[in-house]
């Protein structure tokens, strides 16, 4: 399929994250560069990177939430099927899309006001639950616990301010685990400050805020800098160990539209995840 789519609280709840394989990245060599694991090759921080900061963990409940919100569809109507009692909406797989892509098992998204409930059941490889709290306006959390296919796990908090137009500005954190024959491998603990995503400034990139990996012994911090510095790279700038590493590239933050819009206007904080489910999963694919 082609289409895909906060102030932190202090999350006390670490759970198992989201299966992505590695993706090339447009930076500058790393033929010298050989700190401690986990951060051995930039390639590596780059996967941690795109899987972890507050837009990517939000960026596997945006189609879900948004189709049953009615602010999305999938480009073939009949696959996946969904249902709507009021209440819960449904997302069931078992079926191949007119683009040849396979769905598989189920999704549903039970409504309570503003609230939303994701739950996944096998759908598109993925089981648990992403909430969505309304706290106040502009102002929703989103409380992520996933695993996807048996390789990935999370368990993260964040928030997302902004409304339908303009910028965002995001916040979370959380824990990421990885395991398999697929590098990297391993877990690191995620925190995202202030990550803004404007499309007017700069489309496909953060325009600033820092994501920060942690593990027992290191620390790697990506710095967005779209505001300053918005290439087609898709570059932020890197420490590890307090020790600048330059650019990285292949850090991502599409606020692109995806599959067929029935209302009017997209709140930006799902346009921002959608661009980046939608690659993502390309990216799976290929």
């Amino acid at each position: 399929m082609n289409s895909r789519v906060m102030n932190s609280r202090h999350p006390s709840r670490f759970l198992p994250l989201l299966v992505l394989l590695p993706i090339a990245i447009g930076c500058e060599s790393d033929e010298e560069f050989k700190p401690a694991a986990p951060f051995a090759k930039e390639k590596d921080i780059q996967v941690w990177a795109t899987n972890a900061s507050a837009v990517a963990v939000y960026a596997h409940a945006y189609e879900p939430i948004g189709v049953s919100d009615g602010a999305l569809s999938y480009p073939d109507p009949a696959c996946p099927e969904t249902s709507d009692d009021g209440t819960t909406f449904t997302i069931r797989g078992g079926c191949t899309d007119a683009s040849g892509n396979e769905w598989s098992g189920q999704a549903t998204v039970t409504r309570d006001g503003e609230d939303r409930l994701l739950t996944f059941d096998g759908f598109e490889d993925k089981d648990g639950v992403v909430r969505l709290t309304m706290l106040g306006p502009s102002l929703r959390e989103f409380d992520a616990s996933l695993t996807h296919g048996e390789v990935t796990t999370i368990d993260y908090v964040g928030t997302v301010e902004g409304d339908y137009t303009g910028r965002t500005v995001w916040n979370g954190e959380g824990r990421v685990e990885r395991e398999g024959f697929l590098p990297p491998v391993g877990s690191v603990d995620a925190t995202t400050v202030d990550e803004v995503v404007d499309n007017d400034v700069c489309a496909g990139q953060p325009v600033s805020g820092a994501t920060t990996l942690r593990t027992r012994d290191h620390t790697a911090v990506i710095v967005y800098d779209g505001a300053t510095d918005c290439d087609p790279e898709e570059n932020a700038r890197l420490t590890v160990n307090d020790e600048d590493r330059g650019l990285i590239g292949g850090i991502l933050c599409t606020v692109n539209s995806v599959g067929a819009r029935r209302a009017p206007s997209i709140p930006v904080f799902l346009l921002a995840a959608a661009g980046i489910a939608a690659r993502l999963r390309r990216r799976r694919r290929s």
